[in-house]
Parts: C-alpha cells; structure tokens; sequence
C-alpha cells in the first residue's frame, strides 16, 4: 500500500463525523430552540435567565467523563478483540450515568430557587430562571442518556437511528415550545419542561438500538462490574476538568457582563452560548470522530492507521472549521435577528460578537485533535491541566479585559485563550520533537509489517504470496509461513467473492505483522458485514463442506476475532 491515506479511513471518519457532531449538538439544539422563542415571546429576561442556567446544563458534562473515557477504552478493547469486555463497559455506563442524571434531576427540582440565586439571578430574573430549573429538571436523564447513547450508536452502524432520534427530539421541543408558551402560556417552565419530554422520547427511541447482542455494542445488565469503571473514568478526566473549567468560565463572564454592563450583556452571552454550541460541535465532533477510529487503531498498535487517520481528521476538521468561521461573520447581521429587535442595544452587541469570537474556530479544532490525541496514549497530567485551563484562561481574559474594552474582550478571550494554549504545546513539541508525542517504539517497524490495499482475485494471490515470502524473511517457519498466505487468500478472497456483488466500488486492506515472534494478519473492509468467526460454528451434517475454508481457517489460527464498526469490517488472526 501506497504512502496515501486508505480509502477505509476516509469512508470510516466521515461515517462517523456527522453523527459525532449531531451528538455534541443534542443539548445546543434544544437551548438554541428555547432562546429563539424566548427571545420572541416572553423578551430579554427571559432570554438571560436561559443564559444564567448555562453553569447547570455545563455540570451535566460531567456525564461525558465517563462517556468519553468509556469510548477510548471500548475503542483499544475492539482492536484487541475483547467483546465482553466492551458490553461491560458499554452497560455500566449507562446504568451509573443513569442514575447520576437521575440525582441532578431530584436536586434541581427541589433546590431551584437557591439555585438561580447562586447562579447570579436578580429580581424577576430568580423566579424566571427558577422557573425553567424546574421545567427542564425532569429530562436531564433523557438529555445525559441521549448524549451517550449519541456517541455509540455508529459503532454499531445505525446511523438510521441517529438521526431519527434527533429529529423526534427536535420535532417534539419545537411543537411543544409552541403549544406550552405562546398558546398555554406556561412561560418559562413549560419551555423548560418541553425539552425534557423532548429529551426522554429521543433518549428511548434511541435505547431500542443496544438490546441486539450481534451488535459491537449492546446493553447486558448481566455483566455490570462497577470495576470497570476506574479506568474509563481516570481516561475521561479531562472532560471533567473542561466541564470545572466551562462551569467557572460561564460563571464569571455572566458575573462580568451583568456587573459592567448589564441584563442585555448577559442576554447576548446567552446567544454567544448557543451559537458557540453550534459552531464548537464541529472541532468537538471531528476531534470525537478521530478519538473513536483512533483509539481502535492505538488498541491494534497500528502506528500508520493512527497517524493517517489524524492528518486525514486535521485536514478536514480545519477545512469545515474556517467556512464555518466565514459564514457566520458573514451573517453577523442575519442572526441577532433572531432573537432581537435592530433598536435592541442587545442586538448591537451581538453584532459585534459574532464578527470576532468565531476566529477561535480553526485554532480549537487544533487544539481539541492534539488533545484527543494526547489522551488516547493517556497523557492524563496534561490533557486535564490544559482542559481546565482552556477555559478558565478564557474567564481570566475576560475579566481582565471587560473593564477596559467592555463585551469585546470577553469575545477575544475565545481565540486569543486558543493561541495560549498552542503556542504551549508548540513549546513541548520542540522539546519532545514531536507534536503527537508517541513513542518509538509504538507499532510494528516499516521492517516488521507489510501493508496492502486489494481490490480483486488477482491481487489478493499476488499479495498471498508476498506475505509468505515476506513470513520465511522473518524467520517464520515454512509451515507458518503457508498457513499466513493461506489465511489471506481464503479469507480476502472470499471478500471479494462475497462481499463486492453489489458493484460499487470496494476496498480491502491487509496489514501483516511480526512482532516478538508473534504473527497478526489483520483484514479490514467496507463491504456488506460479515461475520467469519459466527460462520466458523455452523457445520451441519447434510452439508459436511459448508463454510469449510472459513472452519479449516479458524482450526490453523491460534486466535481469530471479529468486530464491525462504522461499517468496516475487521478480522484479526494470529498464527
């Protein structure tokens, strides 16, 4: 195989981008649906006291501690083969998470006033801030689970789901919002209360889909071990140093907004809130769709499928992220609109937050690859002080600077916290001479592996007599060395017999390693699943020859295991 990113790595990471950045946007989505009628409905104070609940929603991320931690380790054990271990994990999480969403709900519902107090509400604004408190509290378990559920569900290659668990929860916020404010008149509670049944329906929908155990990824209560959960935790600690971070960050710039300027401030921050949420789900989602793919390539030691998928993750995620920047500077004036009247004095200011915080798009979605990156190869120490950091770096610029060029500085803060941050990781780059810090000895040696894309029979042979030739180079035995050609031919050939009937165009990759005296053949494909390793115990006694070549594989392989994620088959065999 050429030097040029797989064709599989590209299809993979954009099956994967779109219902990553989806899955970030679940909770922005429904935020941005309340602020426009809010904003158009009940007015201004309304709209900051949406804003003023942004620390709570932010607490929330908490969840995705475990969330992300649980991907990254569920992504090393399917490149190990481990699919218990993935169900363990898988199914612990939600139940633990489940019943965290559950205390944040109770607490939030009983303790809403004091908390729209602590949360910088004055006058009208606690009782309207308290209001939506007590609305939306009885769907935080629907938004955490959504959340999760979100992220695995294109593991398991139902992206059909995906999406129509996302437009049942649009669908029911935007009918609700409408039915239980301006016809009922329930104000903020029932604008509140309409994004938990939003939440709640697309949450369950969406948990039908983990109940198959041919799945990569299904619910098996039988097999919760809270012991597992450590190690997912300690994996996904920068998300709770960027949820402490994002809390404090929140927390002092409404301070800031409210004290030096005032209500229309704090309501243009909720905008500014929304808007990020929006724009940030696209570095967030690129960065989400590289850590997945990643994380099973780090699991299979795969140093150039590693490496690949991140430059291939880099160059699109900065090519979205600047469009994305340019469209919505160029919409500086369309958008303020939506929440607000031109004679606003919150609309000015929204104009002018919309032509300068969005420059921190291209710098985060950098800066959130680098850190998936670094988090992968558990670089904990790091990534959780640059989490935090992120954005209380932010909090700190914007307190420094409102008082002397007022809302601008908190809109500067965005980029200019991104280019801090950067221009740290350059420094250890330097040192370390590398920015993805990996270690040498990581993966196989050019001299240790061979790597192939087939496309046909012909090529399949060809390359089946390379691998033995390469085998008996390596000191395998000439035994071995047959049974690895062997194992190739069968198993890609029956790829190419089976798997390329639909006439669209089809790749197979095969990746041959020795290492310590261990020989790994790995084939992966983008063709219809199929599962070698199910077939292997189908024998039946009117068809003695049925699925022979797959059984006689599985009796010459010490260890053979299969998984189908994104859409890509893998079969991993050791001889």
């Amino acid at each position: 195989m050429s030097g040029s990113i797989s064709n599989i790595i590209k299809k993979s990471y954009f099956r994967v981008l779109p219902v990553q950045i989806i899955s970030v946007l679940v909770a922005a989505i429904n935020t941005m649906i309340d602020s426009v009628i809010t904003g158009r409905y009940i007015g201004t104070e309304g709209l900051a006291a949406i804003g003023l609940f942004v620390p709570v929603s932010t607490v929330l991320g908490i969840a995705y501690v475990i969330t992300t931690g649980v991907q990254i380790v569920c992504g090393k054990a399917i490149g190990c083969g481990d699919k218990k271990r993935v169900a363990s994990l898988f199914s612990t999480a939600v139940v633990t998470l489940g019943a965290f969403a559950f205390a944040v709900s109770v607490s939030s519902n009983i303790f809403s006033k004091p908390l729209a107090a602590f949360l910088g509400a004055k006058g009208e604004t606690v009782s309207l801030t308290a209001s939506y408190i007590a609305g939306y509290s009885y769907g935080i378990i629907g938004q955490v689970l959504s959340g999760i559920l979100l992220f695995f569900l294109p593991l398991n290659n139902d992206k059909t789901r995906s999406y129509i668990g996302i437009g049942i929860m649009v669908a029911s916020n935007i009918a609700l919002d409408i039915l239980l404010v301006p016809v009922l008149g329930m104000g903020l509670w029932g604008m509140g209360f309409a994004s938990s049944v939003s939440y709640l329906l697309s949450s369950a929908f969406m948990l039908f889909g983990f109940f198959d155990k041919k799945r990569t990824m299904y619910l098996d209560l039988k097999s919760l071990h809270l012991s597992v959960l450590p190690e997912a935790f300690m994996t996904g600690m920068p998300n709770l140093m960027f949820t402490v971070g994002c809390t404090a960050k929140s927390y002092i710039m409404n301070r800031c907004m409210m004290n030096a300027i005032g209500t229309d401030a704090v309501a243009v921050i909720n905008v500014q809130n929304s808007v990020c949420s929006f724009a940030g789900a696209v570095p967030m989602g690129c960065a989400a769709a590289f850590m997945t793919l990643a994380a099973i390539s780090y699991g299979e030691e795969d140093r150039k499928g590693y490496l690949d998928t991140f430059r291939y993750a880099m160059k699109v995620g900065v090519f979205i992220s600047a469009g994305l920047m340019i469209l919505i500077m160029a919409c500086s004036n369309l958008i303020p609109a939506l929440f607000f009247t031109q004679g606003d004095p919150a609309w000015a200011i929204a104009r002018r937050m919309l032509l300068i915080f969005p420059s921190f798009l291209v710098c985060n979605t950098v800066l959130n690859l680098l850190l998936k990156c670094y988090q992968i190869q558990d670089e904990k120490s790091f990534v959780n002080i640059a989490s935090v950091a992120e954005n209380l770096i932010i909090g700190l610029y914007s307190a420094l600077g409102v008082s002397v060029i007022g809302a601008d500085a908190v809109w500067l803060a965005f980029p200019l916290a991104e280019l801090t941050l950067l221009l740290v990781i350059a420094f250890i780059g330097i040192r370390k001479k590398s920015w993805l810090w990996l270690n040498s000895d990581f993966g196989a040696s050019e001299d240790q592996k061979m790597e192939f894309s087939v496309k046909n029979m012909n090529e399949v042979i060809h390359i089946s007599e390379k691998i033995i030739f390469f085998c008996g180079e390596k000191g395998m035995s000439s035994h071995d060395s047959k049974i690895a050609g062997l194992c190739i031919e069968e198993m890609a050939g029956n790829i190419v017999t089976h798997g390329f009937t639909d006439k669209k165009p089809h790749c197979i990759d095969i990746r041959t390693v020795i290492k310590n005296g261990d020989l790994t053949i790995r084939i992966r494909d983008d063709c219809v699943a199929f599962d070698p390793v199910e077939r292997m115990n189908q024998f039946s006694p009117d068809d003695p020859c049925k699925n022979i070549g797959i059984r006689m594989i599985g009796m010459l392989t010490k260890d053979i295991s299969y998984y189908n994620t994104v859409g890509i088959n893998t079969l991993l065999m050791k001889i």
